[in-house]
């Protein structure tokens, strides 16, 4: 009587989604009733020593505190020695103490365990048991739960647990959060990453959908929005699901919930829910807003003053040629005001040019087009003549050279034009962060690094000015960072020191910024590699 039940109750397998959760469930449900135990249990394994899922049946619902305790009790004791059997056998014959069950687990009425190992030519080890009222297990109990488990290791097959195995082991190296259900939304699976998000535990596997929300939404800043993710998702089931959460701090993420159902043959077969992290993402999307805010604004300006320039020179010229010969002192006035504008209308545009310049970098970074023209370069040469081209427009500053104390070139190999604006761009952003009363100094060394004795040249510039904060020093190079809360206090979009130094970078060089803190300063430092044997071109 018992076999032919069995063998009616446990489904052949026809996909993962029968089994092996539908099987190993059922199988428990069917051990505790007809073996007639107030506890019953079915446990699958994957080789060699990770568990792949358990469900536990009882008379009525499956008591939280007894599911995890037994799983506790059954991993540390009896299932390994259980494993290494072929017939069933009870507790004391395992060799383990009665007194060692949990307390919960003897308050639900069981006296001994009765366990029966699946076949290990299965391709998997596996166990099922029943908690027996009786400390003695009589010969048609251990006999039927024989036959139980010969009959799951048939229902779960070969072919079903190989694909069931190879489906875990890839759902554990997702980088997404998984959990797999099957058609009536009992979870059959959750992987790794899931696991470190919401820390559901051991035996969670068989859980219904609204029990696994209800856990989960302890993890979320507001539980209630997954909760409202479920009943989207329940009003059309039909269709892929997308809906955002928030884990509570201190270890804020936002996670993207996707709901997809598995194509069956008529209904859906199961359900994948994946939580993706997407916190980055939203970071970035983030600071493209404020770079796009900042650059409309950073190039409205330059524009708006080239055409209010434009239209006064305009209206000077139409005066002063009509009026040329009657009010000639005027022309002169005139004549130096459309200079004066001119001037200002020049260095707009340059200003504008810099920021598309930037633009432009920005993009050859981001697509790996960024060339550059190495040659051999003797910074003993091109750092003085920086600083000279530098003067007029950073005009009422004051730069102070310190070259190196020997007179031996310091070659390297790379591009004049982009290490020009590296040093161009710090002594700019120097001037932009310092009062005009306090120097701004550069200086350039020789360095052996090493036991081999390596050379490189490294070029400092340092400040005086508003200091940067400790929390930005490992931010200031990122794209789009600018350490001043404060967006428009300063000019520019924090490009210059991301794009200063991918330059240095592709030089096979670092650079780095050090300061104590607000209104103590800055230097920003760079370091070449010296090239070995080249010489610097001829002048």
């Amino acid at each position: 009587m018992i076999s032919r039940h069995l063998g009616y109750q446990l489904p052949s397998a026809s996909g993962f989604f029968q089994s092996p959760s539908h099987v190993a469930r059922q199988a428990a449900a069917t051990a505790r009733a007809f073996l007639e135990a107030p506890v019953g249990g079915c446990a699958l394994r994957r080789q060699p020593a990770t568990w792949m899922l358990a469900a536990v049946a009882s008379s009525g619902p499956v008591d939280p505190a007894v599911a995890s305790q037994l799983y506790g009790w059954m991993l540390a004791t009896w299932l390994p020695l259980a494993l290494a059997g072929r017939h069933p056998l009870t507790l004391e014959e395992l060799g383990v103490s009665p007194e060692s069950m949990p307390p919960a687990v003897a308050a639900a009425g069981v006296a001994t365990v009765l366990v029966a190992p699946f076949p290990a030519d299965r391709g998997c080890d596996g166990v099922i048991f029943v908690g027996l009222e009786s400390a003695e297990a009589s010969q048609e109990q251990r006999l039927g739960l024989r036959l139980l488990a010969e009959t799951v290791a048939s229902a779960l097959g070969q072919e079903t647990l190989s694909s069931a195995l190879v489906l875990g082991t890839l759902l554990d190296g997702f980088p997404d959060g998984c959990e797999l259900y099957d058609a009536d939304w009992c979870l059959l699976y959750v992987n790794a990453a899931h696991r470190a998000l919401f820390a559901l535990p051991e035996h969670a596997i068989g859980w219904s959908l609204d029990e696994v929300v209800a856990s989960c939404a302890e993890a979320l800043a507001q539980p209630e929005a997954l909760a409202r993710a479920v009943q989207a998702h329940r009003s059309a089931p039909l269709h892929i699901q997308r809906f955002e959460l928030e884990t509570r701090a201190p270890h804020s993420h936002v996670l993207e919930r996707v709901v997809a159902p598995i194509p069956g043959a008529v209904e859906p077969a199961g359900y994948l829910v994946l939580y993706r992290d997407v916190t980055e993402v939203r970071i970035a999307e983030r600071l493209k807003d404020e770079f796009l805010s900042i650059a409309s604004h950073e190039l409205k300006t330059p524009l708006t003053t080239l055409k209010g320039y434009s239209q006064i020179m305009q209206r000077q010229i139409s005066n002063v040629t009509a009026h040329a010969k009657a009010m000639k002192e005027a022309f002169n006035f005139d004549l130096l005001r459309a200079l004066h504008d001119s001037t200002a209308l020049r260095e707009e545009a340059d200003r504008l040019a810099r920021l598309v310049d930037q633009l432009l970098d920005i993009s050859r970074i981001q697509t790996g087009r960024l060339a550059l023209n190495l040659q051999p370069v003797d910074l003993r040469v091109l750092v003085p003549e920086t600083i000279e081209s530098l003067r007029v427009a950073l005009d009422g500053y004051t730069i102070r050279y310190d070259p190196p104390r020997r007179r031996t070139p310091l070659v390297v190999q790379g591009d004049a034009d982009r290490l020009k604006q590296v040093l161009t761009n710090l002594l700019e952003n120097a001037a932009h962060y310092s009062p005009p009363d306090q120097p701004i100094t550069v200086q350039l060394r020789q360095r052996r690094q090493g036991t081999a004795g390596r050379r490189y040249a490294r070029l400092t510039v340092n400040d005086h000015g508003v200091g940067i904060a400790p929390e930005d020093l490992n931010r200031i190079f990122e794209r789009f960072y600018r350490a001043t809360k404060d967006a428009t206090a300063h000019r520019g979009l924090g490009l210059g020191l991301y794009i200063s130094s991918e330059i240095i970078r592709q030089h096979h060089g670092r650079i780095w910024a050090e300061s104590a803190g607000p209104n103590t300063g800055s230097r920003f430092s760079i370091e070449l590699p010296l090239a070995p044997h080249a010489t610097p071109p001829a002048a």
